[in-house]
């Protein structure tokens, strides 16, 4: 029982559980019964893989269709194609077949993945809803990791099928999970533990994947501009060569010119991709691969793969905050308090690895890190402050750091000057803190009065 849940934790180690399916109508398909059984495996499948992507807006906006329409019809209220119900039908079964066939692709298995996801969501009926979630989850994500299956085809249906599906979730009882940590199971206790934290996970995983993050919305953003729809970006989907390719082209022959008004910009929607999938926790390997794809043939294309892993970081300090909630021990705090420390000492790194407080600051991914460091030695003041004397030490070096940002100010770039107008915001609100902290050291406050650990400055 407790392996089951488990396995339904879209975590980091999502991917490495071992699926079962409970239906024996799965395993009788598999080589059993009928010509296909007597003449071998189903052939494998031959149709347009792109096509049939496409072909999904038409079978959702069946669904999406207001009025009733005969077997002929063409047309949703928006204006959109529309298949009929046997058009319908003959398509899913187009899908689901390719996806049966022994040692399926992984995009016939999302594209299987997304239909069943379209059907659920247009279904009245409730039981198994959210195992049936849970495996179209799984083949979309899966699709993702797989080299070329990067697309924001699979990205969009995604975001739309993990949301939901952390909405639905629920851990059972607390009374059964209490129950298996007072029993004499080593294992089950470990595992209930685990689950236990769980549960303050789930609302944090879907906190870091809110419409209103900036990661989501440039997703968001990308998956409706049309240049984006018609590049490989849109149904096609990038290898790790293509993310090489991006990258040396970018930095061919030193150039950092900017992306001709018409042309896709590449290289940043690889980085959004990046940044976006760092949010979840699951989908930790797909970033590990992106990141690994860039070459780093220079500083700035080094920048951005390091920029990958401070968000990888900070995203795993949102997960353990919130935990901290079911865990307030002595003991987590300090392990709190050690992670808010490595991702801020991460980014100084980063920042001294360069030699970003020493050089011309030429583009915004120069002056991240360094806006960085300010922003967590801001935002995770509860965690810090835990010791007075170190977090003092820590804000006068970031306060230090972001005076390299200073003389962006007057960069004939607006972007980058709007970056020297946050470091001067950031610069104030840590003078602040220092006044604050001083303040009630002299007036005697203790540890007590500075505020739960898991909320934010």
């Amino acid at each position: 029982m407790l392996h089951r849940v488990q396995r339904t934790v879209p975590d980091r180690d999502f991917f490495m559980h071992t699926y079962r399916r409970n239906d024996k109508k799965a395993e009788q398909k598999k080589g059993k019964g009928g010509l296909g059984g007597l003449l071998g495996r189903k052939k494998k499948p031959k149709f347009n893989l792109i096509k049939a992507r496409e072909q999904i807006k038409s079978f959702h906006n069946a669904f999406l269709a207001n009025v009733e329409r005969g077997a002929s019809g063409k047309k949703n209220l928006n204006g959109g194609d529309s298949m009929s119900i046997s058009e319908m039908n003959a398509f899913r079964h187009k899908i689901r077949d390719a996806a049966e066939v022994e040692d399926a692709d992984v995009n016939y298995l999302a594209m299987d993945g997304v239909i069943k996801y379209i059907d659920l969501k247009n279904s009245a009926v409730m039981a198994g809803k959210q195992h049936l979630l849970l495996e179209s989850l799984r083949k979309v994500g899966a699709a993702l990791i797989e080299d070329g299956g990067l697309s924001m085809f699979h990205t969009t249906w995604f975001l739309s099928m993990y949301k939901e599906y952390l909405a639905r979730y629920k851990m059972f009882a607390k009374e059964e999970l209490a129950q298996a940590q007072m029993g004499n199971d080593k294992e089950a206790k470990l595992v209930a533990q685990r689950l236990t934290r769980k549960q303050f996970e789930i609302p944090q995983y879907l906190q870091l994947v809110d419409e209103k993050v900036l990661e989501v919305k440039m997703i968001n953003h990308y998956s409706k501009d049309i240049l984006v729809k018609m590049s490989r970006h849109g149904q096609q989907g990038c290898t790790k060569a293509d993310i090489k390719q991006i990258f040396l082209e970018k930095f061919k022959d030193g150039s950092t010119a900017s992306t001709p008004k018409g042309k896709v910009n590449d290289s940043a929607i690889i980085m959004a991709y990046a940044l976006f999938f760092a949010r979840i926790p699951m989908m930790d390997q797909l970033v590990e691969n992106i990141r690994n794809a860039i070459p780093s043939v220079n500083t700035e294309a080094t920048l951005y793969k390091q920029k990958i892993v401070i968000a990888q970081k900070i995203s795993l300090l949102e997960v353990a905050r919130a935990l901290h909630q079911s865990d307030s021990s002595e003991n987590f705090t300090k392990k709190l308090n050690l992670l808010a420390h490595s991702v801020f000492k991460y980014c100084v790194k980063v920042i001294e690895e360069n030699q970003l407080d020493r050089i011309e600051l030429k583009s915004d991914i120069f002056i991240h890190p360094i806006l960085k460091q300010g922003v967590i030695a801001i935002t995770y003041k509860n965690i810090f402050r835990r010791n007075q004397d170190s977090y003092l030490k820590l804000l006068e070096s970031s306060k230090k750091l972001l005076e390299a940002v200073k003389p962006c100010a007057s960069s004939g770039h607006q972007a980058i000057r709007k970056m020297a107008g946050h470091a001067d915001v950031y610069t104030k609100n840590i003078d602040t803190i220092i006044r604050q902290i001083k303040t009630e050291s002299s007036a005697g406050y203790g540890e007590a009065d500075f505020g739960a650990t898991h909320q934010n400055y």
